[in-house]
Parts: structure tokens; C-alpha cells; sequence
């Protein structure tokens, strides 16, 4: 279940650093309903921050649409960690500008975890009013988010500006 849709603002830009793939974006019908690739990613990134000593709170999903170098309907994600200056082998470097983002709270198990994905990009956000900007989407997971019914985390959609009448 959707809810608390609003427009955040981010003064700073934030760098994070995580474990990086490509996978079919939830468009796609090859993609992977049941999220096995990104929760093995994040997974392995929770093993990684563990050796590394490193302790996280909050975990985030980056997604950024494919470019040339990735093929149609594919999605480049990155498992990361908000971080100002670690740096572990093999984890990819990730600055996310300031900006102003729709924000909506998802709360219920992973197995309807896809199909809120799709009403928040397909129904909610065209409702709110709002424009897209390029930029990375984001995915806030608390630490303890294991698609539990009861677990709760945040979808981020970068936006311009913005609409006074949207919801703030």
C-alpha cells in the first residue's frame, strides 16, 4: 500500500557507495517479480559494510535508466550506503545532486512490492501534478526492511520545481 505522498526538498548532494547491476526494469516482461536479484545485491552489500566495520541504519536502491550502453527495457541499480569518504574494493561511487523529489510510502510484503512500484510511477505520480526530471530514482530501505507486511520504506522520483497545487 501506497500512502504520504509529498514533494521533499534536498539541499546537498549525497554521495553513497554500493554494489551495482543491470536488470530489467519492472516494464520489462523478463524482469524479476519476486526481486531475488536486488535482494541477493543488498544482501551482499550488507555482508560488505558488515566485514568493512561500516554501520548503516538505511540503506538505499539507485535507479537510473538504461543508457547506450545498456540494452532497451534494462535498468541500472546500485545497493548503496549514504557515506561522505569510505571507499571498499569493488563498490561503485554514486553522487546524488540536490534537489526536490515525490516521495511515497510503501508498507506490505515484497509480493506486492511490484506491483506498488507500478501504481506509484503509473497512477499516483501522474495524479500529483508534478514533473520529472533526469536524475537518479531512489529506493529508502530501513536496515531491518526484509518485505515484511508490516515493513515500511520510501520511493523517491526526482521532480523539477514543481506544482503549488500538488500535494507538499
Amino acid at each position: 500500500m501506497l500512502s504520504h505522498p509529498h514533494r521533499a526538498s534536498f539541499p546537498d548532494a549525497v554521495r553513497y557507495l554500493g554494489l551495482a547491476t543491470v536488470t530489467p526494469s519492472s516494464f520489462n516482461p523478463d524482469h524479476d517479480p519476486d526481486g531475488a536479484q536486488i535482494q541477493a545485491l543488498f544482501q551482499n552489500l550488507r555482508g560488505a559494510l558488515d566485514d568493512a566495520g561500516l554501520p548503516y541504519h538505511e540503506l538505499v536502491g539507485i535507479s537510473f535508466p538504461a543508457d547506450e550502453l545498456v540494452p532497451p527495457q534494462q535498468i541500472n541499480y546500485v545497493a548503496a550506503l549514504a557515506h561522505d569518504n569510505a571507499v571498499i574494493d569493488g563498490m561503485t561511487e554514486v553522487i546524488v545532486p540536490a534537489g526536490d523529489y515525490f516521495v511515497a510510502t510503501y508498507q506490505g510484503p515484497l509480493i506486492t512490492f511490484d506491483a506498488a512500484v507500478n501504481d506509484f510511477y503509473m497512477t499516483l505520480f501522474p495524479a500529483s501534478g508534478y514533473h520529472p526530471r533526469d536524475g537518479y530514482h531512489l529506493e529508502k530501505y530501513p536496515a531491518t526492511w526484509r518485505g515484511r507486511p508490516t515493513d515500511t520504506m520510501q520511493l523517491m522520483l526526482p521532480i523539477t520545481g514543481g506544482n503549488d497545487a500538488a500535494p507538499q
